[in-house]
């Protein structure tokens, strides 16, 4: 079922990004802004994912356990790779500029958010030693709470309802402040 909506996912996906590029926006190129932004991001984006999947094949090789991942971003959050693949999407959708790609940057993170915390809390449920500091997926970022209440409030019931955490663990205040 996953591996079929996944692939249904795609499919309708890239239908729509290229019926766009192809019959709506047109087949001129431009070096706008956009773009150039764009494909700065991207890359950024795909320096961060392969990277950090390559730091993680390295650590497979090294040992047959399990191990903490470090060096890189690994510094600051649990899934790099992750936090790459949607800065690749977002630079994706920067350089075409329309709601098609912004779709499938906005999907590809509601993927894998939840994937990169289930991550997080498996780590700090197996190493007494993971470092405290690291973020699952965002560095620096403490709360999507406040930032996005109807995104982190769908995260919070997606990941209670997989049973990713126990409702008394739960680390997102989806309360609106008192007034």
């Amino acid at each position: 079922v996953i591996v079929f909506s996944a692939f249904v996912f795609n499919l309708i996906n890239g239908f729509f990004v290229g019926y766009e590029l192809g019959f709506i926006s047109g087949n001129e190129f431009d070096l706008t802004p956009n773009f150039i932004i764009g494909s700065f991001v991207f890359a950024i984006g795909m320096y961060i994912n392969r990277s950090s999947d390559n730091k993680l094949i390295s650590l497979r090789s090294e040992s047959t356990g399990y191990q903490i991942p470090r060096g890189g971003m690994f510094k600051y959050v649990s899934c790099p790779n992750l936090f790459g693949e949607i800065i690749e999407w977002f630079g994706f959708a920067i350089i075409l500029w329309n709601l098609s790609a912004l779709s499938f940057a906005l999907w590809t993170a509601y993927n894998l958010i939840p994937r990169a915390l289930n991550h997080h809390q498996w780590y700090k449920n197996n190493f007494s030693n993971y470092p405290s500091k690291r973020k699952a997926v965002f560095p620096f970022l403490f709360l999507l709470a406040p930032v996005l209440p109807f995104s982190a409030t769908n995260l919070f019931l997606c990941l209670k309802s997989a049973n990713v955490f126990k409702p008394s663990e739960a680390w997102i205040n989806i309360d609106p402040p008192s007034p």
